[in-house]
């Protein structure tokens, strides 16, 4: 009988420890910075863990319409990642007008350096600067949001449970958001883009908060009945939702219009306190649950006989 430990079998030759090939690699210019991101690999090409990476390289050249693996690798500015990060981060300025491809390799405890990654084509353009100096306009059901910046499209966000939530994206520095709620505090984030991999800084997170400054719409179609001692008013119904009544305004022949009631539920009334031989000029306005009021409707007369 035989008793030990250990592998039983022909002995196998030494671990090459060559990392696997990045699979992932993502690259966008934010702001003024060149962004790379990539998963590390976790095991080597034997599909052994990984202990440990000793470097990380990062290749950027331009790319060229007969694109040459071999050729751009031996021009392309090479640069040394830290093996505790995932990212780089280059200023983007240097790269400004270029069309870059990008690859990495990594390397492993015995100095074997991995296949290439998936190589990433990126144009840069002008640096995209952070929109700023927001502009609120308060409109009826809706705001309406200006800011400045040089990027050919943003993507409007707004914040919701404080979480960033995408509204839409637009060409032109300037959104109206017609789903906001009067007297709700409504904060906004908007990024510049520039193709698909170009992005300007975040902008600073601004709000506002929409109030109900809007009178309901003019009645019309105001008219004036003599009836006996009393004069029938009747007007058009108003549309608004948020209508609280009506205004009603007298006045004695040629003199001026008084209250005669106040937010009257109906779009009629009947003046009882009339006196024969007078002749009396009516005017009605609307006013909203905040008290907006309307201008006033056209003037109905009549005499009381």
């Amino acid at each position: 009988m035989l008793a030990g430990c250990g592998y039983v079998g022909p002995p196998l030759p030494p671990a090459l420890n060559i990392p696997k090939q990045v699979t992932d690699l993502r690259a966008e210019v934010i702001g003024e910075k060149l962004v790379v991101h990539f998963t590390p690999p976790a095991r080597t090409t034997e599909d052994l863990p990984i202990a440990e990476l000793r470097g990380i390289t990062l290749y950027v050249g331009p790319g060229e319409v007969e694109f040459s693996r071999d050729r751009w690798s031996a021009t392309a500015a090479r640069y040394q990642g830290d093996v505790r990060k995932a990212e780089f981060e280059l200023p983007a300025a240097q790269f400004a007008g270029q069309q870059l491809v990008l690859g990495l390799r990594t390397t492993g405890r015995t100095g074997k350096e991995s296949d290439w990654s998936n190589l990433k084509v990126l144009g840069v353009g002008a640096s995209l600067t952070q929109p700023a100096s927001p502009v609120f306009t308060n409109l009826p059901d809706t705001l309406q949001l200006n800011w400045t910046g040089n990027a050919p499209r943003y993507r409007i966000s707004r914040v919701v449970d404080g979480k960033l939530e995408t509204l839409a994206e637009t060409d032109v520095a300037e959104y109206f958001d017609h789903a906001v709620v009067i007297g709700a505090r409504h904060e906004y984030v908007i990024v510049g883009m520039a193709g698909e991999n170009q992005l300007s800084l975040p902008s600073e997170r601004f709000g506002f908060t929409p109030l109900d400054i809007f009178a309901p719409a003019v009645p019309s179609g105001l008219t004036a009945l003599a009836s006996g001692r009393s004069v029938d008013l009747s007007w058009t119904r108003s549309s608004d939702d948020d209508l609280a009544g009506y205004n009603i305004f007298r006045a004695v022949g040629d003199g001026p219009f008084e209250a005669l009631a106040q937010k009257a539920p109906l779009p009629a009334f009947t003046d009882a306190r009339v006196e024969s031989g007078r002749r009396y000029r009516y005017v009605v306005s609307a006013v909203d649950a905040v008290g907006n009021e309307s201008g006033r409707s056209n003037e109905a007369g009549v005499q009381v006989e």
